[in-house]
């Protein structure tokens, strides 16, 4: 599955490692495959300063997606960074 960021799914940057090795625990005991997250992060954006501040929070769910045991994170429109 892809968790939604910056949505109820909870599963964003600001978990701390002990919360983050949960949430992989979760995943590993359900059965369910964790693939990454879904971000809104874009960098097609024609201001410089959105894109350095998309890029920034990208690196934050690669991360995050790392620590959980994904495989990549979506951005927008439509593109994954593995």
């Amino acid at each position: 599955v892809e968790c939604r960021t910056t949505h109820k799914h909870g599963v964003e940057p600001g978990l701390s490692s002990e919360q983050r090795k949960d949430v992989k625990k979760s995943f590993a005991d359900s059965g369910v495959v964790f693939w990454g997250c879904g971000t809104a992060c874009e960098f097609h954006a024609a201001d410089p300063a959105v894109v350095k501040k998309n890029v920034e929070e990208c690196k934050a769910f690669i991360a995050l997606t790392r620590d959980i045991g994904g495989k990549g994170v979506k951005v927008r429109p439509n593109g994954v960074v593995k």
